[in-house]
């Protein structure tokens, strides 16, 4: 029997996640425009993104309206719109091509949490160092957009932020080898 989800119990936490989902085509269009105003509006985009992930969260523990479809939601669209970022960043040649290197960090991520899902494990939410790695991340990011610093300071700062992406998903493994382990006992 297949579980629907209606309206109303979809929450507005998973619709902050759909409005980050929504928002990511929106970036892109504007990232690469020849506007004059571009990166100032790419960098706003990718402020209410941030702030309606930092939203969503505080509105699903505050009012108790965290699902299981958030708890995966959730860090699908974060890991899809810092994806989607660094290949902006990197194809507009603002970055340098290492931040690739996040990227498939990011995208190792996503796909460890959907085989957990379709095993039918249970997620756990947000640690505070992915909470961290992805203020970090998106501190950084607006930075560069709006800003465009040297070379040298974009290599620093991009470095900076993959010091805390590499921390958060060091710091993970135990979480999810925790979780395999104990969904493994359950089956």
């Amino acid at each position: 029997m297949t579980k629907h989800v209606s309206f109303k119990s979809f929450g507005i936490p998973n619709w902050l996640s759909v409005l980050r989902l929504a928002l990511i085509p929106v970036f892109i269009v504007v990232f690469f425009s020849s506007h004059p105003h571009a990166g100032l509006a790419a960098a706003i985009i990718l402020g209410i993104s941030g702030l309606t992930d930092v939203l969503d969260g505080i509105i699903a523990r505050r009012f108790h309206m965290t699902t299981e479809l958030g708890k995966i939601l959730d860090p699908f669209a974060d890991k899809l719109t810092q994806g989607t970022v660094c290949v902006c960043l990197v194809i507009g040649r603002v970055a340098p091509w290492w931040l690739f290197v996040i990227f498939i960090a990011e995208m190792l991520m996503i796909v460890a949490g959907a085989r957990m899902l379709h095993a039918g494990r249970a997620i756990s939410g947000a640690k505070w160092f992915g909470k961290t790695a992805t203020v970090v991340f998106y501190f950084v990011m607006v930075s560069i957009i709006v800003f465009r610093p040297a070379r040298s300071m974009t290599d620093i700062l991009i470095g900076i932020s993959l010091l805390f992406m590499l921390f958060s998903f060091i710091m993970y493994i135990p979480v999810f080898i925790r979780l395999a382990s104990k969904n493994g006992r359950k089956g």
